[in-house]
């Protein structure tokens, strides 16, 4: 009897994904769903766009991955896989029923079929770019996202859009537009138009988590993830 999409996730998908070296989140709620005109809730949760896998490297969201059951096709994920990755503004989806794993380049609309997952590095080896993980996996590993005190997470959008500007930091580009989504500063933002991020002075940017800057820096709320002592924010 052909397992249920529940099963086929427990036992088949995520043992696979474990094994290409694949961390992951699950049932990530990304949208509230439909606008509800008839009730006193504004929103229909049970419209709510839930993504099945984010998949991450070395905490960086790298993939979605929309997960069937062993007896559907796996092509029938693809879509919506795709869908959800452009609205966390990843470049890669995944599809798959366990069996078959279908990638989907979402800047091309290529894809491609394996038999096993594609691994993080075959990923990034399609990006064209390169890390210095020694120097910046502390930085995205950092629980930056979680609030101390009320343990509240930053929305997904802005999740994404911390790790996309810590990623171009890392590419060794120095300045970073910060989308408005995600607040002046990231994480801790109220609102308000994007700004640039960057080291003082337009220097080399430096690899960084709260709790652990470099000697002689200090993190702000606003106007750059750091800056050195007596160089305040701009309003």
């Amino acid at each position: 009897m052909a397992r249920n999409e529940r099963l086929t996730c427990k036992e088949v998908i995520e043992p696979a994904l474990l094994a290409a070296g694949w961390s992951w989140q699950e049932q990530l709620r990304i949208g509230p769903g439909r606008v509800n005109l008839t009730g006193e809730a504004m929103y229909d949760e049970t419209q709510a766009i839930i993504v099945d896998y984010v998949l991450r490297y070395r905490s960086f969201p790298l993939a979605t991955l929309e997960a069937k059951a062993e007896g559907e096709s796996a092509a029938d994920g693809m879509q919506q896989g795709s869908r959800y990755a452009r609205r966390l503004a990843l470049r890669f989806s995944l599809a798959s029923n366990g069996s078959d794993w279908i990638l989907t380049d979402n800047d091309t609309g290529d894809f491609e079929t394996f038999l096993a997952p594609p691994t993080p590095e075959d990923i990034i080896a399609r990006m064209g770019v390169e890390i210095d993980w020694a120097r910046w996996e502390a930085s995205f590993v950092c629980s930056y996202h979680i609030d101390q005190v009320s343990r509240k997470t930053v929305r997904p959008y802005q999740d994404m859009a911390i790790y996309k500007a810590l990623w171009q930091f890392a590419q060794g580009i120095n300045r970073v537009p910060v989308p408005p989504a995600a607040g002046p500063s990231g994480p801790g933002g109220r609102g308000g138009g994007g700004a640039g991020a960057g080291p003082p002075g337009g220097g080399a940017p430096r690899p960084w988590c709260p709790g652990t800057a470099p000697a002689g820096w200090r993190c702000v709320r606003r106007g750059g993830p750091l800056r050195p002592p007596g160089h305040g924010a701009s309003a």
